[in-house]
């Protein structure tokens, strides 16, 4: 069920992981970040999937309905923020891929996604959030490959490593080494204490890209 707090013609979209049973504890962390800059919040919570089977067949309709509320909130004159997590990026990618989700700025959180792949090709901008302390996405690549999930399950290393595509939309951001505070980790940005640095930062930096 989709959460909406406060009021602005910018939309921010949260998209949280695989296997989190509370969005707040990631993704929803960016909701006063993002109401500090006057933008409306709304968590696509897509509920608790402890099994990886479970994003193979469910991703599918996530995209499709996160393509729908990108439209809806186009359709009402909102600019679109999409912020994706881990799996939440690669829902974002396929929503983007095969329904042609309306998004003007797309933020990959270590995103467990294939590093060839622009989670939005259409979108204004694509910020790719990446540290390599990330190792979850790592065995990611080789859940993919034995599973053989790749259409809904299009997981890779792009959290460890950043994109590695030829897209000049996309501008990569090494939180492990670019910034004064260092994150090194597949969640790192949204622990307690490297939260208020890093949260303010990528919210900031949606908005005023």
């Amino acid at each position: 069920m989709a959460v909406v707090t406060n009021m602005s013609k910018t939309i921010a979209i949260l998209v949280h992981g695989y296997n989190v049973s509370d969005p707040g504890e990631t993704v929803g962390k960016l909701r006063p970040y993002f109401e500090n800059e006057n933008v409306l919040v709304e968590v696509f919570n897509y509920g608790y999937w402890p099994f990886t089977w479970q994003v193979r067949k469910r991703n599918p309709a996530e995209a499709r309905y996160l393509a729908e509320r990108c439209r809806y909130w186009k359709d009402k004159g909102y600019r679109v923020i999409v912020v994706g997590h881990s799996n939440g990026v690669a829902i974002t990618y396929l929503a983007s891929k095969n329904y042609q989700a309306k998004i003007d700025v797309c933020v990959g959180i270590n995103p467990a996604l294939e590093v060839s792949l622009n989670p939005s090709p259409n979108a204004e901008t694509v910020q790719i959030w990446h540290n390599k302390g990330d190792r979850p996405v790592k065995w990611a690549v080789l859940i993919r490959k034995v599973f053989k999930g790749v259409n809904a399950r299009p997981w890779g290393a792009m959290g460890n490593i950043g994109y590695r595509g030829s897209d000049s939309n996309v501008v990569n951001f090494n939180a492990g080494e670019d910034f004064y505070q260092k994150a090194d980790g597949h969640s790192d940005v949204f622990s307690k204490k490297k939260a208020p640095y890093f949260l303010q930062l990528i919210a900031a930096l949606a908005v005023n890209k």
